[in-house]
């Protein structure tokens, strides 16, 4: 049973750094953006990403300081509300 929860923390983990990464899709994602707001100028483009990046790095500046004080596991599940949260947010926008 132990090796199953190790597979399990392992699939976890790799998810979880999966959709870590996808804030560096902005690169992919920025052109069909662009193309749907053709009235934000570059500077406006470049200031969703930066936005974005200031929040992921502050989240995790947050987390570094309390990981000694919380679960990994509250971490996860609070992340992945959060992200949710996050794309909910943004596709409800228009």
């Amino acid at each position: 049973m132990k090796s199953l929860n190790r597979w399990v923390y392992a699939v976890i983990g790799v998810i979880v750094l999966l959709l870590a990464g996808l804030v560096y899709a902005w690169s992919v994602i920025s052109k069909s953006i662009a193309a749907t707001f053709p009235d934000w100028s570059a500077a406006q483009l470049s200031l969703t990403f930066t936005i974005v990046m200031a929040m992921f790095c502050v989240g995790c500046l947050i987390a570094g300081i309390f990981a000694k004080k919380v679960s990994p596991k509250l971490y996860v599940m609070l992340s992945g509300v959060l992200f949710l949260a996050g794309f909910l947010i943004a596709a409800a926008t228009n």
